[in-house]
């Protein structure tokens, strides 16, 4: 993937499926560079084999105080979030990533989101269960008993809610064969999930060097969330997207 200076945002919008007409917004020229262009941040996370989840976030503030109060959000805030998800857009998703993305029959990799409840009930899954190997709720069951939020020790420096991660290394040989590494991102009423299996755990200072929130797990026993769509088969400042695309190992 080769570096990108500009891209038009109506353009940008276009590509993630909006056919409407642009908003009226009188506020846009303050964050605008130009009549065509603005100011964002990209934030990429590898989710599954030839899958990225994508965050497009508009780096000038409206309000530098205000928009970086985490508890006073504004409608301009550093700390937005999926305000909603419909089970229309988790088919449509899911739909979609059986259409576009080829399926390799491993689950060294896997993209999941969850809702943002207590009981972190799974949405969808990606990539469908294999006949072998752990399944979807294997991985789901690692992020049942995660404590998230800004109080847990270790934490980054993050100062909005797409770039704030939580981190969690799991050796669980008697399911996934070794080691698990776990990257949650909590985005209002759901938190994206992308693990990673390794067959070798990795050194203590492997994992000390890692620039995430580390993660406290509870000793609970997982239960089984009520039926989603998976079982059965407002625009913020930060927009997420999950794209197919050819990835290389970096």
């Amino acid at each position: 993937m080769g570096p990108v200076r500009f891209s038009r945002l109506s353009k940008v919008r276009k590509q993630l499926g909006y056919d409407g007409p642009p908003p009226a917004w009188p506020e846009a020229e303050k964050i605008a560079l130009d009549k065509d262009y603005m100011a964002v941040d990209i934030v990429i996370n590898w989710a599954a084999e030839g899958l990225v989840l994508c965050f497009i976030h508009a780096t000038t503030d409206l309000n530098p105080s205000a928009d970086n109060d985490e508890s006073q959000k504004t409608e301009w805030t550093n700390w937005c979030g999926t305000p909603f998800m419909p089970m229309e857009q988790i088919e449509l998703l899911y739909r979609r990533l059986l259409v576009c993305i080829p399926q390799t029959g491993t689950m060294s990799r896997v993209f999941q989101i969850l809702a943002n409840q207590r009981e972190r009930p799974l949405l969808l899954s990606w990539p469908p269960d294999s006949a072998q190997g752990p399944t979807s709720r294997d991985f789901a069951k690692l992020v049942e008993n995660v404590q998230i939020g800004t109080g847990v020790p270790g934490g980054n420096d993050a100062k909005t809610s797409c770039t704030r991660r939580y981190k969690a290394l799991q050796d669980v040989p008697q399911v996934f064969g070794g080691e698990v590494e776990s990257i949650f991102i909590p985005h209002g009423t759901i938190i994206f999930a992308c693990h990673k299996v390794s067959s070798a755990p990795r050194s203590n200072n492997a994992n000390a060097s890692a620039p995430m929130q580390t993660l406290d797990y509870g000793t609970a026993a997982y239960t089984a969330p009520n039926p989603t769509y998976y079982d059965q088969a407002a625009r913020p400042r930060s927009a997420g997207s999950v794209f197919s695309t050819t990835l290389e190992s970096r």
